[in-house]
């Protein structure tokens, strides 16, 4: 999954919990630098999203 994938899901109406579920359990590969996280905001991905996107970085980083 990619930020692309989600502001996709974002853009078709797709509920939070639903998004964060589905990233949580898939392959991902965001971009959460600085950059990426305005892009996603101005997509209008939630903070909340955004947040489990950068938890899900962290955790295939370890």
């Amino acid at each position: 999954m990619s930020n692309a994938n989600v502001r996709e899901l974002v853009a078709s109406g797709e509920q939070n919990a639903a998004i964060i579920a589905r990233l949580t359990t898939s392959e991902t590969c965001f971009d959460v630098s600085p950059a990426g996280m305005i892009e996603l905001r101005n997509a209008g991905v939630s903070p909340a999203v955004i947040a489990a996107m950068v938890k899900a970085v962290q955790r295939e980083e370890h």
